[in-house]
C-alpha cells in the first residue's frame, strides 16, 4: 500500500470532531484549547459541569458542547456517544485524559476505593474506546490517544498501587486496540507522563514533589501545554504510521523497554 504521509500543517484538523475526557482538568483543558485553535469541533467531557463551564469561557469561537457524567458507567458513556453522533454525526479523535489519583497506602486500600480508581482511569478509557470503534471503522480513519503514567510503567508508591495498576492496564488496552483497529485505518497510542504541573500535583506534599523532581533528569515538571502538542501530533494524519506505542513523556525519568 502506498504511503499517504503528509506533515502536520496548520488547520489540517479543522472540522474534525474530537472527544476529550477529563477536559475540566489541567491536561484535558490544555488539549481542548489546542484543538480549538486548529478549528477542531469538540465534545468536552468531565465528571462535573462546573470545570467545563470554566473551560468554555476560554474557547471563544469554537464549535463544542459539554457533557458531564460518570465515564465508568456503561449507560452514561452510551448516552455521551448518542449525543455526540446526534450533534456531529461522527467522531474522529478520542483523547482519554480523565483520571484520579489516590495516595492510600497499599494495605489500607479498600475495594470500594480500588474500584473507583480503576474505574476512573482504566474502565473509562475502555468504554469510551469501545464506543469509538463503530463510527471510526465506518469512517476508515480515527485516532485514540490514551493517558497512562510513569507509575504505570515502573509501579508506584507515592501514586498508589491502584492508580499504578490502572495506568499499566491502559498501556495494554492501547496495544490491544491498536492491533484490532489498525486494518480499519484507526490508530491508537498512549502517553505516559511523569509529573505534570497541574492541580493533581497538589495531592503530593512539597517534600514528595521534590522527590519526584529529583528523579527527572531535565529538572522540572512538564507543562500541560507541552503534552497538548504531542496529543495534537498523535491525532493528526502526520502520525498515521504510529500505533500501539507508549510515548515516554517524562524528562528522562524512564526510557521505556
Amino acid at each position: 500500500m502506498k504511503s499517504q504521509f503528509a506533515p502536520l500543517a496548520a488547520g489540517q484538523l479543522a472540522g474534525r470532531v474530537a472527544l476529550v475526557t477529563g477536559a475540566g482538568g489541567g491536561i484535558g483543558g490544555a488539549v481542548a484549547r489546542r484543538f480549538a485553535g486548529e478549528g477542531v469541533r469538540l465534545v468536552l467531557v468531565d465528571r462535573r459541569q462546573e470545570p467545563l463551564a470554566d473551560l468554555a469561557h476560554t474557547l471563544d469561537g469554537a464549535d463544542f458542547f459539554t457533557w458531564a457524567g460518570d465515564l465508568a458507567q456503561e449507560d452514561d458513556v452510551r448516552d455521551l456517544f448518542r449525543q455526540t453522533l446526534d450533534r456531529f454525526a461522527r467522531v474522529d479523535i478520542a483523547v482519554n485524559a480523565a483520571g484520579v489519583l489516590r495516595q492510600t497506602p497499599f494495605e489500607a486500600i479498600q475495594q470500594e476505593e480500588w474500584d473507583a480508581v480503576v474505574g476512573a482511569n482504566l474502565t473509562s478509557a475502555f468504554l469510551v474506546s469501545r464506543e469509538c470503534c463503530a463510527p471510526m471503522k465506518a469512517q476508515g480513519w480515527g485516532k485514540i490517544v490514551n493517558f497512562s503514567s510513569l507509575a504505570g510503567q515502573v509501579g508506584g508508591i507515592l501514586a498508589g498501587a491502584h492508580y499504578s495498576a490502572a495506568k499499566a492496564g491502559v498501556i495494554s488496552l492501547t496495544r490491544s486496540l491498536a492491533k484490532y483497529l489498525a486494518p480499519y485505518g484507526v490508530r491508537c497510542n498512549c502517553i505516559a507522563p511523569s509529573g505534570v504541573d497541574t492541580d493533581m500535583l497538589q495531592v503530593f506534599s512539597e517534600e514528595q514533589q521534590q522527590v519526584l523532581v529529583n528523579g527527572i533528569p531535565v529538572g522540572r515538571f512538564s507543562q500541560p501545554e507541552e503534552l497538548a502538542e504531542v496529543v495534537l501530533w498523535l491525532s493528526s494524519p502526520a502520525s498515521d504510521y504510529i500505533t500501539g506505542q507508549t510515548i515516554c513523556f517524562n524528562g528522562g525519568a524512564y526510557f521505556g523497554g
